[in-house]
């Protein structure tokens, strides 16, 4: 991940999409007003409950028109993972940060998945 972060709100059905230029004033259904800061560092998981998420926690946003545009370029363009790969490491760096450890076989780069042709 070249030592970046990107928060599971990036791939999340209930971010306000009209709100993410900056990590400043981000929204979702949880957190109308803003998202907190531990959820957007990484240093709180939200697929747990919040104390102010309103019962609402993280769900996977499977259609990419509905994601941040400059996200999805990014991923498609500058991306050398895919986009279930990077989600996957921001899980398990949230998650673990102490003991997280690079695993090639579970985190591959787009051209070491095999495709059927």
């Amino acid at each position: 991940m070249s030592g970046a972060y990107f928060p599971l709100c990036l791939w999340c059905k209930h971010l306000d999409s009209r709100h993410h230029e900056n990590l400043q004033g981000w929204r979702c259904d949880a957190f109308p007003s803003a998202i907190p800061a531990e959820i957007l560092e990484g240093t709180f998981l939200h697929l747990e409950v919040h104390p102010n998420d309103a019962g609402i926690q993280f769900e996977r946003q499977t259609d990419e028109n509905l994601m941040p545009v400059y996200f999805v370029k990014m991923l498609n363009t500058r991306s050398i993972y895919s986009s279930d790969t990077l989600l996957q490491m921001s899980i398990d760096m949230t998650g673990d940060q102490l003991s997280w450890r690079w695993d090639p076989e579970r985190y591959p780069k787009k051209t070491d998945v095999k495709t059927d042709e």
